[in-house]
């Protein structure tokens, strides 16, 4: 049940210091800085803690916004406020509207998912064999590709766009079709490498691959989300400094079947 509240609870640093990196610095509605260094080098914010949820709403507002999604049901929850920059908050208070609120809305659950993959990411560890892979595609030469694998495009659309959810554009299925086509034989032979054989890593690493591909599922992520995390994963894990090369290794599992059915 809710419980309207009459006292404004202060918000605690360590609160503010986290939806402040959730929206990476910036006003989420107009990518305004949220904050500033004076003279003297010291650092200002120009944000305010927003309720999604009015505080202590009008009864036009209950009226107004009676029915609609809420992210929690206490106010002062953090599923319940966002920073925005003051022009913005300005703008979300007053008026209030039902496709203010719904933006807000929106807005902050994708904050919440993010939040959720950021902290599945960092449970799934991925071995140091996955880094030299990484260090060896990046590091190779077209002399060193050897002859592109004849690959079933139909295949590959199946799986994306009979099989799938169709979220996946024709740009991102032919990027991935392009690294399968180059890389995926380069990938096997590391994978077949001696020194992965011995501590059965190719095997390992696909497992990994899989869970990684089915917390994301379970989160409710579509095809393309789970690319895009799951190369954000390889990224941030592997230490790449190449996006690019960790899509190639994502476009290598969906071939492989460790991604997507």
């Amino acid at each position: 049940m809710t419980v309207k509240k009459t006292t404004r609870k202060k918000i605690a640093k360590h609160w503010e210091q986290l939806l402040f990196s959730e929206v990476n610095s910036c006003c989420p509605v107009c990518l305004k800085f949220l904050c500033y260094e004076t003279e003297t080098h010291q650092m200002r914010g120009l944000y305010e803690i927003a309720h999604i949820y009015p505080f202590s709403p009008r009864p036009d507002e209950e009226i107004l916004l009676r029915g609609l999604e809420r992210l929690s049901d206490d106010v002062d929850s953090n599923d319940n406020l966002i920073l925005l920059c003051r022009d913005c908050h300005k703008k979300f208070d007053n008026p209030r509207t039902i496709a203010g609120y719904i933006k807000m809305v929106d807005l902050k659950k994708k904050i919440i998912k993010n939040n959720s993959v950021n902290y599945d990411m960092y449970k799934s560890q991925i071995t140091y064999q996955m880094s030299i892979i990484i260090d060896r595609i990046k590091n190779i030469d077209d002399d060193d590709i050897e002859q592109p694998l004849n690959l079933s495009a139909k295949a590959l659309n199946e799986k994306i766009f009979i099989k799938g959810d169709k979220s996946i554009n024709n740009t991102l299925r032919r990027q991935i079709q392009n690294n399968v086509t180059y890389y995926y034989q380069i990938i096997e032979s590391c994978l077949r490498e001696s020194n992965f054989r011995e501590l059965d890593s190719a095997e390992e690493i696909a497992i990994k691959i899989r869970l990684y591909y089915l917390t994301l599922k379970r989160d409710g992520m579509n095809q393309s989300e789970c690319f895009k995390y799951i190369t954000e994963w390889l990224y941030k894990m592997t230490d790449s400094n190449c996006r690019t090369t960790s899509e190639i290794i994502v476009s290598y599992f969906i071939q492989h079947c460790e991604i997507f059915e």
